[in-house]
């Protein structure tokens, strides 16, 4: 008998409490890693790359320590944004990029669909998480043809008569965008497949079951500001600071707790609250990109988005 979803989520957590990731199966199903020799792998929250960029229809997306690349298939090399370019220079190869890698998409993301725009690209895909689940994690991705704009995505649990912000936890200021990885670790870039992006979300969203349910961030953590470890960070969860052996308790809380001023706690409270935008939630509803305009095209992936 296969496992329940609560009885997986807390078999995953357990793994990344030592360092070790899940994988990543087709339709965006995560279950914990049985790799012989598993290791930890040190690093901040979400820090580790998928390996390869495509992967078999049932076969899932391995995590590592570092980007290999699959047979047949490497990955594409890191472009470096040419001197002076403005913000707002659309980059041929960021397009061509991404374009490509929209085969792979929805192969491991049967429900995605693609909107395409002379400056930017939307994506909107659900994860099934896990079997069983009741709902689906619903993301809508925002990929610009710009080095210098911030790839963005937001997350929704789906049902059938509802949709809520997965939040407000490992999500940015004051948008409520996803925060799944250190950008200065390298663990994804502008110009990487978007299957990459997707799969790092699904499990940013496995995490939060993993708090909703039992109540702690499973893994290690990035949190530098003390003012958002002492509201959000658990006790028995690890130290958003960099250290990858200590619980909270047992780290930076004491001194957090003792140098954080009431001025910096009202400041965290008052105004960093974080929300997506009325235009993505609205978007989540009707399932379309924010403002969609004439000028806005669907892209033909040559598969059927799963109902609704």
């Amino acid at each position: 008998m296969n496992p329940g979803p609560r009885t997986m989520i807390r078999e995953i957590g357990e793994q990344m409490d030592r360092g070790v990731f899940p994988v990543v199966y087709n339709r965006g199903i995560v279950r914990p890693n049985e790799a012989p020799g598993s290791s930890s792998i040190i690093g901040l929250e979400m820090r580790h790359e998928a390996a390869g960029s495509s992967r078999p229809a049932t076969g899932p997306w391995q995590w590592s320590s570092r980007r290999q690349g699959a047979p047949g298939r490497p990955w594409p090399a890191r472009r470096s944004r040419s001197a002076g370019a403005s913000a707002s220079v659309v980059s041929a190869q960021l397009r061509s990029a991404y374009s490509e890698g929209l085969t792979d998409c929805a192969q491991a993301y049967p429900t995605l669909v693609a909107w395409d725009h002379e400056h930017e690209m939307w994506l909107m895909a659900e994860s099934v998480i896990a079997n069983g689940l009741g709902r689906t994690a619903l993301f809508f991705l925002h990929l610009p043809y710009s080095r210098t704009l911030r790839v963005r995505g937001w997350g929704f649990w789906k049902t059938a008569v509802s949709r809520t912000w997965i939040g407000s936890r490992h999500t940015n200021f004051p948008d409520g965008s996803i925060c799944a990885f250190e950008m200065t670790d390298g663990t994804w870039g502008p110009g990487d497949p978007p299957v990459a992006l997707l799969d790092l979300y699904t499990v940013w969203a496995a995490r939060h079951l993993h708090l909703e349910w039992f109540g702690r961030w499973p893994g290690f953590q990035s949190v530098p500001q003390p003012a958002e470890r002492i509201c959000e960070i658990r006790d028995d969860e690890f130290c958003g600071c960099g250290n990858f052996t200590d619980l909270y308790r047992d780290c930076c809380k004491p001194d957090d707790l003792r140098k954080t001023t009431s001025g910096e706690m009202i400041d965290f409270w008052g105004f960093q609250r974080r929300h997506p935008p009325l235009e993505i939630v609205e978007a989540a509803w009707r399932q379309e990109p924010p403002h969609l305009t004439a000028e806005l095209q669907p892209i033909s992936l040559g598969t059927q988005p799963a109902a609704a």
